[in-house]
């Protein structure tokens, strides 16, 4: 239970020993009390007959508007940082479909609906509409998702391409298919998206992961990033592993990952 769930029900902070049950000082470090405003677990007399969770509403209520407008704040400077980078008369990414799927391809569907997280300018996603699936395409930079668009048109597939603006950061966005044939991403931090992607995969539904790992940081990728070793293979217990590596690859420590999700409820093997 959180401090709203105590909020909502409007219970004393105190029993009646004067015992704190949980201190909400606006600067509290946990059970001890240790934060600057904290009235630590023997508060005055006053204040435990009065001092009740509903009396923090508007405390709690500031809390969450400064968390709030934190997130906001990065995903400001995270969508400049991708739209800044993006701008450019050619694609900054190159101009081709990743190196894995092209890979794996023949084990790839080539119908339905595919999902790509952080598609960025959209080569992959062009790729996949061009074999033949329907895609929903997400990413935090509109300028990445207008090169997505300039090119889909010229390839001719825009009408099978969903471009959606959006900072995963924040979860996955609303008004997703219930169902996805192909779920891709490609050097973004998906551990955290994990279940909930499998949870859209249909039944023989497949996930292709390239992910950044910690095994070897370069430097350039802040740390909370990268998936420490064994991370991915360990999020996808549901799936059937088709393909995992993990090492230097392409120069780059990095894992990568094919699974599907089995057609019956039976775990696979």
């Amino acid at each position: 239970m959180d401090l709203l769930d105590e909020v909502a029900r409007d219970r004393p902070l105190y029993d009646s020993s004067g015992a704190a049950s949980r201190c909400l000082g606006a600067n509290c470090l946990g059970a001890n009390g240790l934060g600057a405003n904290c009235l630590g677990a023997n508060p005055p007399p006053s204040f435990r007959s009065r001092w009740t969770a509903a009396s923090l509403i508007p405390a709690c209520r500031g809390r969450a508007g400064h968390l709030e407008e934190g997130r906001q704040q990065m995903s400001d400077e995270e969508r400049k940082k991708w739209n800044a980078r993006y701008d450019s008369p050619r694609r900054v990414m190159g101009e081709s479909e990743n190196p894995l799927a092209a890979e794996v391809e023949a084990y790839l569907p080539a119908s339905g609906r595919g999902l790509e997280i952080a598609c960025g300018e959209g080569q992959l996603s062009i790729w996949l509409a061009r074999r033949g699936l329907r895609v929903d395409a997400i990413d935090i930079s509109s300028v990445g998702l207008a090169t997505l668009q300039r090119h889909a048109a010229r390839e001719g597939v825009t009408g099978r391409i969903r471009a959606i603006e959006h900072d995963l950061d924040r979860g996955l966005p609303d008004g997703l298919a219930p169902a996805y044939d192909l779920v891709t991403c490609f050097h973004f931090s998906l551990l955290a998206h994990m279940p909930a992607l499998q949870d859209l995969l249909a039944p023989g539904g497949m996930i292709l992961v390239e992910h950044l790992t910690s095994a070897a940081p370069s430097g350039r990728v802040p740390l909370r990033y990268l998936a420490a070793p064994g991370a991915l293979r360990a999020s996808v217990s549901g799936l059937e592993v088709l393909l995992y590596r993990e090492g230097i690859i392409r120069g780059r420590s990095q894992a990568q990952l094919l699974a599907v999700r089995p057609t019956s409820s039976a775990q696979p093997p």
